[in-house]
């Protein structure tokens, strides 16, 4: 029987990217030269991406420093001359002030009645907490890589969550909206899963090695699984 919900925050049940491009378009230099703010977001995830897996590996950095490093580099890039501290701080300010995806705060307040439900994000902790508190989100805990010095999909991610939590893999159920971050990342640790798959681009061709134990489209259609799959008692 599963106890234990992990919800992945960014892109499962927080619309980050807009925020992100909106606050490249508002970067007095990034207009000047041009840039499209589309595909300088693009070049950013996955440069960001590349600089969490380098920190995984050589000393833990917060989000904030990695900002900092992805903008120097894309500055570099671009030649823009810009305040690169300055422009980071900025974009992560934006994260914390991201709008919930519809029926966010439903869906987490209503398992609550049947399992545990906590929220465990790659972000620091600060702009974590702003924005499931300013969304109506109250989770039974919330678990930040500033808190457990380490970023997805390393396996080391979800295992300081369960040991702090004191769950148990198997009695543990992580919803995310990545394959890599929120199904391939959990089943290292041991941890089945549900994807999210807003855009329905998940297949079973073989490229995908592991298997999440669902999919489905929407916050609504989720919660109407779990609620399936659980006594009334919590």
């Amino acid at each position: 029987m599963k106890k234990l919900i992990i919800f992945d925050a960014y892109g499962t049940l927080i619309a980050a990217g807009a925020g992100y491009r909106e606050a490249v378009r508002r970067i007095p230099e990034l207009t000047e030269c041009g840039v499209n703010p589309e595909l300088f977001c693009e070049e950013w995830k996955i440069l960001h991406r590349q600089h969490k897996e380098e920190a995984n590996g050589n000393g833990y950095l917060i989000e904030a420093e990695i900002f900092r490093k992805d903008l120097s580099v894309l500055y570099s890039r671009y030649g823009i001359t810009g305040n690169r501290n300055k422009d980071a701080d900025f974009m992560q300010t934006a994260l914390g002030v991201s709008k919930a995806f519809e029926g966010a705060a439903d869906a987490v307040n209503q398992l609550k009645k049947k399992y545990r439900v906590i929220i465990g994000a790659d972000s620091d902790t600060e702009p974590l907490l702003l924005n499931i508190r300013r969304n109506g989100m109250e989770p039974d805990g919330i678990y930040s890589s500033e808190d457990l010095k380490i970023y997805k999909p390393d396996r080391r991610f979800y295992q300081k969550m369960l040991h702090s939590c004191g769950g148990e893999a198997e009695n543990t159920i992580y919803i995310g909206n990545s394959y890599h971050e929120d199904v391939e990342g959990p089943a290292s640790a041991g941890i089945p899963s549900i994807l999210i798959d807003r855009r329905r681009t998940h297949t079973q061709d073989g490229k995908h090695t592991v298997q999440p134990l669902a999919v489905v489209h929407s916050l609504y259609n989720l919660v109407q699984l779990l609620e399936k799959m659980q006594p009334n008692q919590r």
